[in-house]
């Protein structure tokens, strides 16, 4: 089979940003959080307290650049592209506070053509180190986000 063109579509409305999480060594003063939304928004587990953050983690250029760089980068599964198999993958990382990502897992997986995933996964972690963290009251968070990646041959 010969080689066929392919396109990475990423959706920009399926760019999704969860919540933060604070360091068990921050505490929820240092936050000014009013006691009522403490309760609302908070878990009682001091290690894993969640949030809503002020500014959303972005890449590095915006997303066009993200964009563009998975794009440059992502290598089409040839098994997927010789059996002609699209679709889309849902990554779900977390960008770090210095702007790496760690705990980068598939949300959805293409069940038909795992390699889908692996590079989906691949391509995402190159883009450690390349992240603006998210913020919270003037400080720098944990958060997690997700990214639908789609494979489509054209």
């Amino acid at each position: 089979m010969g080689h066929k063109l392919f396109f990475l579509w990423i959706s920009l409305f399926g760019v999704q940003q969860t919540f933060a999480q604070m360091d068990s060594s921050d505490s929820v003063t240092e936050w000014n959080v009013p006691p009522q939304a403490r309760e609302r928004v908070f878990s009682t587990d001091s290690s894993n307290l969640k949030f809503p953050v002020n500014k959303i983690a972005d890449f590095e250029g915006g997303m066009k650049a993200l964009y563009s760089f998975i794009g440059v980068n992502v290598v089409y599964p040839i098994r997927c592209m010789e059996l002609e198999l699209e679709g889309t993958v849902i990554v779900e990382f977390i960008v770090e506070k210095d702007g790496r990502v760690s705990n980068v897992e598939p949300l959805t997986k293409h069940k038909s053509c795992p390699e889908m995933n692996d590079e989906a996964i691949r391509v995402l972690k190159k883009t450690s180190g390349r992240w603006i963290s998210a913020e919270h009251n003037g400080h720098k968070v944990r958060s997690k986000y997700r990214l639908p990646i789609r494979f489509n041959l054209e």
